[in-house]
């Protein structure tokens, strides 16, 4: 098979250099947006100039834009300019694998589904495996369109211990893994940044981002429900 139509890497988006406030800032902005400064100052403790720093090579850049003035022009003090991030500005492919089909999604820079694919996973040998996300990849890339060339990359998530520094599966008891390696293989047939992670912590980010935990929430909790690896019966005492 192909590799999916996916924009040359020196062509996709990239965000600006950025130090870890920088990092925050559009992270609030991304859960929270449209966003003023000063509430991005107040969850972040950063000065409001210096959130205004990191904000403004990502306005540049086309990641973040103002939202428009709010509160009356005749009021007291400065107007208040919201500030949110430019969803068409990226496109991200999302897949998880389970223990009989592989599920992708395409979103937008803000998270919304912009298409879903679902393929058949007949057999869990890593080779499979991979075959069965490049598929399910390559369908959605070439139903963004144009969206294609403002692809960033693509999220892997699969039950069980992930290294996802390494890109490694450490142990899948589900899919009856040991080291495998994912990641590389993955990205050599791609042709895009791919991270691989653990299904539940997956989820557990993204409800934080976007969920139910988004906002100035200070915990929350995710239970899942699901089918588990059997486990062999324990000898008799």
């Amino acid at each position: 098979m192909s590799r999916p139509a996916a924009s040359d890497a020196t062509s996709r988006p990239r965000l600006p250099a950025a130090s870890p406030a920088a990092v925050d800032v559009l992270t609030r902005i991304l859960c929270s947006g449209p966003i003023p400064r000063v509430e991005i100052a107040r969850q972040t403790g950063l000065s409001q100039a210096a959130v205004t720093k990191a904000v403004a090579p990502l306005v540049d850049a086309g990641f973040v834009a103002l939202d428009g003035v709010r509160g009356r022009p005749d009021a007291p003090g400065r107007p208040v300019t919201p500030l949110r991030v430019v969803a068409d500005a990226v496109t991200v492919i999302g897949v998880k694998v389970t223990a009989d089909e592989v599920i992708g999604v395409a979103t937008d820079f803000g998270a919304t589904i912009l298409d879903t694919e679902h393929r058949r996973l007949s057999r869990h040998t890593p080779a499979q495996v991979v075959r069965t996300v490049e598929a399910v990849t390559s369908t959605l890339v070439r139903r963004l369109g144009a969206g294609a060339e403002r692809l960033v990359g693509v999220g892997v998530s699969v039950s069980g211990d992930v290294d996802t520094e390494r890109g490694v599966v450490r142990h899948s008891p589900l899919l009856g893994w040991r080291d495998v390696v994912l990641r590389a293989p993955l990205e050599e047939r791609l042709g895009l940044p791919v991270r691989i992670d653990n299904d539940v912590h997956a989820l557990t980010v993204a409800e934080q981002w976007f969920g139910v935990g988004a906002g100035d929430i200070d915990s929350f909790v995710i239970v899942t429900i699901g089918v588990g690896h059997r486990l062999r019966s324990l000898p008799q005492r």
